[in-house]
């Protein structure tokens, strides 16, 4: 690598910093039916790039593509540019995302996983935690002479503990993310007859994991 590359590395990766030390978190902001809160896409989106255009960042998407791996699995694999215009600085990012054959209507099977994909990508572009009221305001209440202190661990709380089992349950059967993830939570929630309104129990829960796990 030149000199001049370098500087231009340098440069790029500087605004970087910047910009992770300019957003500390972006707030899980909507709550699906499955009783999760989380960040949306647009909101992940409003907030980056306002924090990369407040540093002089520019992020571009190169395009998408659809591979099959050695083991069989289809994924989606996108390329993303960024470009510091002031000092001519450039990266390229890679990211993918799996891309099963069932699922919704094609075109939106594959629009909603680019959203996906560019919404976890900003999280680690920026080093960028999604944080739920409590936590934001555990953070701001938070006294400054207990910064060193130990943190005392949050119990959570069964349903939601058993809830987020079945959702890795159904991400890791069928390799689906983000709402199609949910949507499958929610198909397999009514096909055992189980509420999907907010109000299963954490046994119901528990129930429908034992039924994705047993899933051939």
């Amino acid at each position: 690598m030149s000199e001049a590359q370098k500087k231009k590395l340098f440069a790029i990766q500087a605004q970087l910093l910047e910009a992770q030390k300019e957003i500390q978190h972006v707030e899980k902001s909507n709550h699906n039916p499955m009783g999760f809160d989380y960040t949306s896409i647009d909101s992940m989106v409003r907030a980056a790039r306002q924090v990369l255009h407040n540093n002089g960042l520019v992020l571009s998407c190169k395009g998408w593509s659809i591979h099959q791996t050695d083991d069989g699995r289809r994924i989606m694999v996108g390329k993303y540019e960024l470009v510091h215009p002031e000092s001519g600085g450039t990266e390229v990012y890679e990211t993918s995302i799996p891309y099963p054959a069932e699922g919704r209507a094609e075109d939106k099977q594959y629009l909603g996983r680019q959203s996906s994909a560019l919404k976890y990508f900003l999280r680690d572009l920026l080093m960028l935690p999604m944080l739920d009221n409590n936590e934001i305001c555990a953070e701001i209440d938070k006294p400054e002479a207990k910064k060193t202190s130990k943190k005392a661990a949050r119990k959570v709380p069964a349903k939601d503990e058993a809830k987020q089992d079945l959702l890795e349950a159904v991400t890791a059967k069928f390799g689906v993310t983000g709402k199609a993830a949910i949507d499958m939570t929610m198909s397999i929630l009514e096909k055992l007859n189980l509420p999907v309104d907010g109000t299963a129990t954490e046994k119901h829960l528990r129930d429908a994991l034992a039924h994705v796990r047993g899933i051939e």
